[in-house]
């Protein structure tokens, strides 16, 4: 049956609505990526700076040196008042870290911690998942520690959130 002209305008305002959605991802991305490329080339303007400054100068690993007085590289930097900020690379890695914590938690993850977490006398792997996820209210003397450990695993979910969210932030603090 073929759709109606209703249903198809539906279908188009459903597909231009998700496009919409993509190109705001799509122009966000493109403004980190410029900001983050300005901060960079900043970056490669100071090391070009650097080298004139020390060049002939007699560079060393630990520090340069000039007029026999071996000083850190590092007062280089503070003498010329050099400490860039960062912000769009600083906020990128924070995604970054952020997602990676973020992957853990999922429910498989959260009944590996209830599993790490509960003193399960030798339960193999399987009767553990099955109990895990059987549904069954608990009973006494049985998987009471099911819905125990599965709270307690739930809690350490909270945590990683919440320091995940802390790594966000620093960064935009």
């Amino acid at each position: 049956m073929k759709p109606t002209y209703e249903e198809l305008e539906q279908q188009l305002a459903e597909s231009h609505r998700a496009l919409r959605a993509e190109t705001t991802a799509h122009e966000n991305t493109q403004m980190q990526l410029e900001k983050m490329a300005a901060e960079n080339a900043g970056l490669k303007s100071v090391v070009s700076e650097i080298n004139n400054e020390l060049y002939g100068h007699g560079f060393q690993v630990s520090g340069w040196h000039l007029n026999g007085a071996l000083e850190p590289l590092d007062s280089w930097f503070e003498e010329n008042n050099w400490n860039p900020e960062t912000p769009a690379t600083d906020y990128f890695l924070a995604e970054v870290r952020t997602s990676g914590v973020e992957s853990l938690l999922t429910e498989s993850f959260r009944a590996d911690i209830a599993g790490a977490l509960a003193d399960f006398d030798g339960m193999d792997e399987a009767s553990l998942n099955t109990l895990i996820w059987s549904g069954q209210p608990p009973e006494p003397d049985g998987d009471v520690w099911c819905v125990e450990y599965m709270t307690r695993a739930a809690a350490v979910q909270r945590k990683v959130r919440e320091f995940a969210a802390q790594l966000r932030k620093g960064v935009q603090s």
